[in-house]
């Protein structure tokens, strides 16, 4: 009895730990991205809305928002971006530089489309040079 239980034990040991690193929930994660190109200049202490570029919102509701890509880069030598979404502010603040580069910033976790998450502006406290936008979704 005691030979069979010690065989036996080690490979439900196994199939445990397979079956708890594969949940079903990580196989049907779907994400999307969907790209705003912005190409503005702004100036000193100014405020960007993203809601007037995303177009069709009917096709993300009930997405959830998992990060803010921002291609940008400083106008003079730095600048300091904040990302708000709903009005409270997501992330560090942002310090570009005066290459183009990518940013990204992750939100709180109950952000949906749909149901506040497309309210993102973008603050600017010097000149800057916003390129483009990605929101990266997942259902």
């Amino acid at each position: 009895m005691k030979a069979f239980l010690s065989s036996l034990v080690p490979g439900l040991i196994v199939s445990a730990i397979l079956m708890l690193s594969l949940t079903p929930a990580q196989a049907e994660t779907q994400y999307s991205q969907v790209h705003f190109k912005i190409e503005r200049y702004t100036s000193t202490d100014s405020e960007l809305n993203i809601r007037p570029y995303i177009k069709n919102l009917e096709h993300y509701t009930g997405f959830r928002l998992v990060a803010v890509e921002l291609v940008a880069g400083a106008l003079n030598e730095s600048a300091a971006v904040t990302v708000s979404i709903k009005g409270k502010q997501e992330g560090p603040v942002l310090n570009l530089g005066q290459n183009t580069l990518v940013y990204r910033v992750f939100p709180s976790t109950g952000v949906f489309m749909g149901f506040g998450a497309e309210d993102i502006k973008l603050q600017m406290k010097n000149p800057a040079y916003i390129k483009s936008l990605n929101l990266i979704l997942t259902r």
